[in-house]
This record gives C-alpha cells, sequence and structure tokens, in this order.
C-alpha cells in the first residue's frame, strides 16, 4: 500500500519552523510521508542562461548556489520530521512557485499540502502576490496555511 504524502513548500525567505511543527503534527495525525519542497524561482527578467547584471556570475552558476543552499536548508528542516518517525524527502524544482507546487502536488499524489504565508497586506500584497492564496484556491487537497513573521528590513 503506498502511504499518504504530506507536502511542505518552503520558500527559505523567513522562518520555517512554525511550518515545520505542523507539518509533523499533521503528517503524524494522518499517518503520511512528509516531501518538502524549495521552488526556486528567477526574478523577471533574468534569463535561465546568460549573465546576471554587472557580470559577476552567470545564471547557471548562481543557481548552482541556490540550490546547493536550498539543498542544505532542506535536509536541515527533513531532519525535525526523522526526529518524529516520519518518513522525508525533499524535492528542488525551478519556475514558477504556485505552478510548481501544484505540479509537484499532482505528480507526487499529495493528500494534503502545509505552507506558511508572511501575512502581508494592503500594497506589498497586491504588488507580490499570495502565494499560499493562489494554492488554496488551486489546490485539489485540503492546504493548511501557517502565518509566519515576516523578515524585517
Amino acid at each position: 500500500m503506498i502511504a499518504d504524502v504530506l507536502l511542505v513548500p518552503v520558500d527559505l525567505a523567513g522562518p520555517t519552523q512554525p511550518v515545520v511543527e505542523m507539518a509533523v503534527r499533521l503528517a503524524t495525525a494522518l499517518d503520511c510521508v512528509v516531501t518538502l519542497l524549495h521552488v526556486v524561482h528567477l526574478p523577471i527578467g533574468v534569463p535561465p542562461a546568460g549573465v546576471l547584471p554587472l557580470g559577476m556570475i552567470d545564471t547557471e552558476t548562481a543557481i548552482g548556489v541556490l540550490d546547493d543552499e536550498a539543498g542544505a536548508h532542506l535536509v536541515m528542516l527533513a531532519k525535525e520530521f526523522s526526529k518524529a518517525g516520519l518518513p522525508v524527502s525533499h524535492l528542488i524544482r525551478h519556475g514558477e512557485p504556485c505552478d510548481t507546487i501544484m505540479s509537484v502536488a499532482e505528480e507526487i499524489g499529495a493528500r494534503h499540502i502545509v505552507m506558511g504565508t508572511h501575512g502581508r497586506r494592503g500594497l506589498e500584497r497586491a504588488l507580490l502576490g499570495s502565494v499560499a492564496e493562489r494554492v488554496v484556491r488551486r489546490a485539489g487537497c485540503p492546504v493548511t496555511i501557517v502565518r509566519t513573521p515576516q523578515r524585517s528590513g
């Protein structure tokens, strides 16, 4: 029998501990395996191949650095699930965050998604949008949103 999967997308831009704590509780209660996901998203106007502004570093090298940093962070987060006795794996994908989360959720047959939101409001939300809100609207499974504090400054 294939176990149910709990998908935990993390953006690594802010505190992830509240999301991890909620995901551990849900995965334990639902008897799920956990898949951690980080989506590397290049800003608009940055080509997938080429040189970044000022000629400092080529895009491929920059993506490699981002992947390495994300991988190290995901391995650390995975330890929290392992400590709780939960099977865990992690993925790093490239693309637009919401579309990629939806694609991975379908690909792995996610039963539930747990993710954070910074709770942006007003103009900041209008300009940046909310990945979490778009995931909730599009997901074919339950989504638990955990509010995480924004980084200051």
